[in-house]
Formats: structure tokens, C-alpha cells, sequence
């Protein structure tokens, strides 16, 4: 059975609704995961200031992670199959990617000061929205 909110029809977008709903759940993805990078430079501000800030700054982070899993397991959930979590997590990650890339001046966006909370932030959102897709159910799987 294939693994698609439109389940017994054929293709990657067997109907309308998922034509439209794929492409819209990865750049709402792409927005959110660029977003929530540029947002990350606070963590790691907080993380720089002391022992209060890492407590606060890790505190934050596993927040973050936490409300990450279930926006990806939710676009699962919304769709129906794993492609629409994939599909969200895709757009995460290539955000994330994106920020790693060298900027005009040379710069990487994610300062490697902060290695400790910034690896977190990376490796621990890919990990994250890999689970969320992996713990999302089949098509046709779905109980209710």
C-alpha cells in the first residue's frame, strides 16, 4: 500500500490535495527552520554567559526539541502518512543546511564559540526530526 494520504491511487502526488499540501508543508518548514536558526543566535548568547545561561540555554533547547518532534509528527499526523513528515523534516533540514553554507563575507552563520549548544542545536534537530518521521505510522495504519 502506498505511503500517501491518498492511499490506493499511484504517484508521488496521487491527488490535488497532496499536490498542494506537500509543497506548502516544506516551505512552511524551510520558513520555520530559518526562523527558528536565526533565533537560535539567543541560545547561544545565553549559553556564553555563565552557568545559569547553559542551565537556561539547555532548558530551552530541550523545549525547542520537544515542540520540534511534534510539529513534525503532526504534519504526519495532518497528512496521514509519513511523506508529509518527511517532507516537513526535509524542509527543516535543508534550512539548517542552508545556515551552515559560507556567507559573501566568509562567515558561517552558526559561530563555533558555542560549539556545545550549537552542535546540540544541529546534530539534536536533525535527530529529532528523523525519530519524528521514523515513529510517524504508515498510511493506513492510522486507528480513529
Amino acid at each position: 500500500m502506498p505511503d500517501s494520504a491518498s492511499a490506493g491511487r499511484t504517484g508521488p502526488f496521487a491527488s490535488a490535495v497532496d499536490f498542494v499540501v506537500h509543497p506548502a508543508l516544506f516551505c512552511a518548514a524551510v520558513v520555520a527552520g530559518t526562523v527558528g536558526g536565526v533565533l537560535f543566535g539567543w541560545l547561544a548568547w545565553l549559553w556564553m554567559s555563565g552557568p545559569v545561561g547553559q542551565v537556561l540555554s539547555g532548558a530551552a533547547l530541550l523545549v525547542w526539541m520537544c515542540l520540534l518532534y511534534a510539529a513534525v509528527r503532526a504534519a504526519g499526523w495532518a497528512t496521514g502518512s509519513r511523506v508529509g513528515a518527511g517532507v516537513c523534516a526535509a524542509g527543516w533540514t535543508l534550512a539548517q543546511a542552508a545556515l551552515l553554507l559560507a556567507g559573501e563575507s566568509g562567515d558561517v552563520f552558526f559561530l563555533l564559540a558555542s560549539a556545545g549548544i550549537s552542535n546540540a542545536y544541529l546534530y539534536g534537530g536533525v535527530a529529532v526530526v528523523a525519530f519524528a518521521v521514523v515513529f510517524t505510522p504508515p498510511a493506513g495504519t492510522r486507528s480513529g
